[in-house]
């Protein structure tokens, strides 16, 4: 029997609420057992913090439900919106009005969740925002500002800076210059109240890049690169106050904290006695009112679970916790990098007027490929590191296709028949063709946005008359 067959046992159905709809007082909350919340974190969703009440929202638009969960590890569905407008949204906690400010990620439509009235306002009259999906975002709650930076959506990745607020409620454009981010690569954009300044850490091949961008000119300034290995970033939080203005520590993930005022990253130690049973921290958000942080993090023994913890810099002794410092990687000066530049286009016309009898690059086909090359699989995407450069896979058909190449992977198998891979990938596809102009279709999809030929039918070698599909593993 599957969980939700379990949930409907154990809880009973959890109506499709609408929207304004009263739902009645607290008793009301459905609490969702843990192995149907451990199943229930693969769908789509986003998380914030609430730092007063120290409990954490998460909202799942498939299905509409807005979760919350605490310190105590209690998981409830508090309400469920209405899926047709809310779509995956961000959401942040409103402290002064006990109600959640939510924007939905690809259209741009703002909303206010009031929890007591249980209503939901649309707030904005947006309808230019070009679909920024999976930008970094902060909220500045004074005019209910939102800044929103990179991300994708229209069919390119974008290094946009762009905003909402209340008067104008449209998003506008900020024009920026400097040294301006990437587009290729995911971060968190956060605001430094003390030095008025907004912080954005880019992950980037075991590196995080840590720029900054000043309010008074919208210049953008690259303050460092620092070599961190291992990274994990989930990015499903919205809505955190990663800085913490006494300490001027921003955090970034696991135990890294950057340190604004001496531009090094501090590497605290998490696997102490008092944290025992913590596998990772994965987001967090500062306290200032108890000068403490909350994450959420997953346990050792159920993996990943998104259970919420207390967590501060200083241990229940009063010593402080133990941390190693990160130098950032030493970069050239702007008048070596000039001089890089010539040598670098006198290299290319070199290359360029040479090439065309010796062909130089032959040798190199498929460097790119094998170089830096990892793939990762989330619940709403999949992203795919080839050469330095990170592609994002969204679709439903790509989330389907690369779990099921990942599981070949982890057989070693390398091929398939034409049937698997239309059942597993393909499902509404007829199985009866060898030459489905969906499949292929499809095929040259994933590749040109690889930009490598990773997949390909070629006959088989026992019987000609018949297809199968075949993976280049070898290249990512």
């Amino acid at each position: 029997m599957r969980l939700w067959a379990l949930m409907w046992l154990l809880m009973g159905p959890i109506s499709e609420g609408v929207l304004g709809q009263e739902l009645g007082g607290p008793d009301r909350y459905e609490i969702i057992p843990q192995d149907v919340w451990n199943e229930k974190l693969l769908d789509r969703h986003r998380i914030t913090i609430d730092t007063v009440h120290h409990v954490a929202y998460s909202y799942f638009p498939d299905d509409g439900w807005l979760v919350r969960f605490d310190l105590d590890h209690t998981i409830e569905v508090i309400d469920t919106l209405d899926r047709e407008l809310l779509h995956l949204s961000n959401l942040v906690y409103l402290a002064q009005e006990h109600a959640l400010l939510l924007w939905d990620a690809g259209l741009g439509r703002v909303f206010r969740y009031d929890f007591d009235t249980r209503e939901l306002e649309r707030l904005d009259q947006s309808y230019n925002f070009r679909g920024f999906y999976g930008h970094a975002e902060q909220f500045i709650d004074n005019d209910y500002s939102i800044y929103a930076f990179g991300g994708y959506g229209e069919f390119t990745k974008k290094n946009e800076l762009i905003f909402y607020n209340n008067r104008e409620k449209e998003w506008l454009d900020i024009p920026a210059y400097g040294d301006i981010p990437s587009k290729h690569y995911i971060g968190d954009l956060d605001y430094d109240s003390v030095g008025e300044a907004f912080y954005y850490t880019q992950y980037v091949d075991g590196q995080v890049l840590v720029y900054k961008l000043l309010p008074n000119n919208w210049k953008w300034v690259l303050m460092g690169t620092f070599e961190l290995g291992l990274l994990f970033s989930s990015h499903t939080e919205s809505g955190m106050q990663r800085i913490d203005p006494v300490s001027r520590l921003i955090y970034l993930f696991g135990g890294f904290f950057y340190d604004i005022e001496k531009n090094v990253v501090r590497k605290y130690v998490t696997n102490d006695e008092y944290l025992s049973p913590i596998l990772h921290f994965r987001l967090g958000s500062y306290d200032p009112s108890h000068n403490h942080w909350l994450f959420i993090g997953d346990t050792k023994a159920d993996g990943i679970d998104e259970y919420l913890y207390s967590f501060s810099l200083t241990l229940p002794n009063g010593v402080e916790r133990s941390y190693t410092t990160i130098t950032q990687d030493q970069t050239l000066s702007e008048s070596t990098r000039v001089l890089g530049y010539y040598a670098l286009g006198a290299l290319a016309v070199l290359l360029i007027f040479f090439g065309f009898r010796y062909k130089p690059w032959e040798g190199f086909a498929g460097l790119k490929s094998r170089v830096n090359s990892s793939v990762m699989l989330r619940p709403d995407l999949v992203l795919v590191d080839v050469g330095g450069e990170t592609i994002r896979f969204t679709e439903s058909t790509d989330l389907s296709f690369w779990n099921f190449v990942m599981d070949l992977k982890s057989k070693n198998i390398h091929t398939c028949e034409l049937k698997d891979f239309d059942e597993q990938v393909l499902p509404s596809l007829s199985n009866e063709s060898q030459y489905s102009v969906s499949r292929k279709r499809f095929i040259s999809h994933v590749n040109e946005k690889l930009g490598l030929e990773f997949i390909e039918v070629q006959r088989s070698e026992l019987d000609k008359r018949y297809r199968k599909v075949v993976f280049r593993h070898d290249l990512l």
